[in-house]
């Protein structure tokens, strides 16, 4: 005889207490569950299966549009569906994704064997010069279309849907959608996607000069480490089946005893931008045309810097170091000089507060901050940042042959940092999961992470350095999902009470490979190396962008993981 649970009974319960509520109540419920709760409520009892049934196109639609929201991605990929399947199956394509890649791992072969490759054809949009040219590409959240961005020509959107032929074999067709021109184009700084579902926004760094009205008024000097920085923060945005391009605004940044470290940005809220470098940090209001300004003073290297409100952090080594964001004062003629950190009228601030890491952080080769591992810093969600360690492997009883590269380990720390905006010192910083994978003699970089339904998702490359031809290449690419968690889970800004999330804490990092180049063992073969430049992946639609370089061309490449 079988028993039920006690947690069977009271789902038991809970879906007869649910049946007496009105019929346009129970539908308002539903559409606050997730996919797999839909599925699974579905399958309680014939009631629900004829509810959902009855109303499955608004009920799929509506879970699709929260998943855009949750996970910022962009709502007119999927303006062409209009049957309750379509929906349904663009809402369920995250979770088989990550049955792939679990099942790949059980595998222990970690070959995505179903894996649809494709080089993209941009011979409709570009010339053959312009597409040996494209020097960045972004998937847009959502996995239909392509943004590629050229220096000093072109920023382009394509078109990535399949169509299903005759035979019912899909193609893919690239279909150019924009072409604009951008002369001044050097790169692209950062892209803050998705704004409302419906929006997205760079940052593109320009080739730019002081403004005259700036140089007529006052005196830098004709020093030649001088630097001028240029920048446009420009907004797409799709109307029907038209996409435009909207210059929000522009900015000129002088570094009048140049920039002798790298600029880190990131974007506060919907219309703030943060530069820092040269120990000075300032916040850009575009919108208002504002900024604050101010030298740092106690962090001896800073990786990242993020805002909540009007605290800024700094993420060091050590921890993360907070402070107080003086008031913003009017630009003019939308030009910043920046001042040397030693200068005497320059505001200096340390920090007020410090939250030191819960262990020591040496071999450090790379942090990742929460710029990379969080889509958006909104509403005093707990964000998430990683610290890369990386060391040579090497046995204590062997002798170590310098001229041999030994195999690496490599170790990814990941934290979670939750802001109390009432008591900020009292702001929680946390290890919830270390990663190791134990390499061969070459480097493994992660490339921009993507949120998915509390998942962190990348594509990693493998790159090996040839010492004797002084060169790097690619070996392999990989894909990882984190362990499930939620950093987007919101708490209550207001509250001093610590809750605790239940995370899992893996030991091994786990990568499925999908693809392999192998270097040539061969001396005397002269095939030029290829690099993985740039990779961007959308977990949400199972698609990963390649964009390769060789010695003579370059190439962009589609991997489709359920196709």
């Amino acid at each position: 005889m079988n028993v039920p649970s006690y947690h069977e009974v009271l789902s038991s319960v809970k879906v007869k207490i649910m049946q007496k509520l009105p019929s346009e109540i129970q539908l308002l419920i539903i559409d606050y569950l997730g996919a797999l709760d839909i599925l699974h409520l579905q399958l309680t009892c014939k009631y629900y299966h004829r509810v959902i049934e009855k109303s499955a196109r608004n009920i799929w639609r509506n879970c699709l549009r929260q998943q855009c929201i949750e996970n910022e991605l962009f709502w007119p990929s999927f303006k062409d569906l209009s049957l309750a399947s379509e929906f349904k199956d663009a809402c369920t394509t995250s979770s088989r994704v990550v049955k792939f890649y679990e099942t790949a791992l059980e595998r222990r072969d970690a070959v995505l064997r179903r894996t649809q490759i494709t080089q993209l054809d941009f011979s409709e949009g570009l010339e053959d010069d312009d597409i040996q040219d494209i020097q960045e590409i972004f998937l847009v959240p959502g996995g239909r279309f392509l943004l590629t961005l050229q220096q000093f020509k072109w920023l382009c959107v394509w078109d990535l849907t399949l169509t299903r032929d005759d035979s019912q074999t899909y193609n893919l067709r690239l279909q150019p959608l924009l072409r604009h021109g951008i002369d001044a184009y050097e790169n692209l700084v950062f892209i803050d996607a998705v704004i409302d579902s419906t929006k997205i926004r760079l940052l593109v760094k320009i080739r730019s000069g002081i403004p005259q009205e700036v140089a007529s008024s006052i005196n830098l000097g004709e020093s030649s480490d001088q630097d001028v920085l240029g920048y446009q923060y420009l907004q797409l945005s799709m109307s029907g089946d038209t996409w435009s391009v909207q210059q929000l605004s522009h900015l000129t940044v002088i570094y009048p005893n140049g920039v002798s470290s790298l600029v880190k940005y990131n974007t506060l809220g919907d219309d703030k931008v943060i530069f820092h470098a040269n120990s000075v940090t300032f916040v850009w209001d575009f919108v208002q045309n504002h900024v604050s300004m101010w030298c740092l003073e106690g962090v001896p290297q800073v990786y990242d810097v993020f805002s909540f409100g009007t605290h800024m952090f700094y993420l060091g080594l050590e921890g993360i170091f907070g402070l107080e964001r003086p008031p913003f004062e009017p630009i003019e003629c939308n030009c910043i000089i920046v001042p040397p950190a030693s200068t005497s009228n320059t505001l200096t601030i340390s920090p007020a507060f410090s939250i030191l890491h819960q262990r020591r952080h040496e071999n450090v080769d790379r942090v990742s901050g929460p710029d990379s591992c969080n889509s958006r810093i909104l509403n005093y969600a707990p964000i998430i940042y990683e610290i890369t360690e990386t060391e040579q492997q090497n046995d204590d009883n062997s002798t170590i042959d310098v001229d041999i590269p030994q195999p690496r380990v490599t170790t990814i720390h990941r934290y979670r940092f939750r802001f109390n905006p009432t008591r900020p010192t009292e702001s929680k910083l946390d290890l919830i999961e270390s990663s190791t994978a134990h390499r061969r003699p070459l480097m493994l970089n992660p490339q921009p992470y993507s949120l998915s339904n509390g998942r962190l998702a990348a594509v990693w490359t493998e790159d090996y350095e040839d010492i004797q031809n002084e060169h790097w290449q690619t070996t392999s690419l990989f894909l990882s999902l984190s362990s499930k968690f939620d950093p987007t889970t919101h708490c209550d800004p207001h509250s001093v009470v610590d809750p605790t999330i239940e995370l899992p804490i893996r030991t091994e990092l786990g990568l499925v490979k999908f693809c392999d180049v192998e270097p040539s063992d061969d001396e005397d073969d002269e095939t030029p190396p290829l690099n993985a430049l740039a990779c961007e992946f959308c977990p949400q639609t199972g698609r990963a962008i390649v964009l390769w370089e060789s010695e003579y061309m370059s190439w962009v490449t589609l991997y489709d993981f359920l196709c």
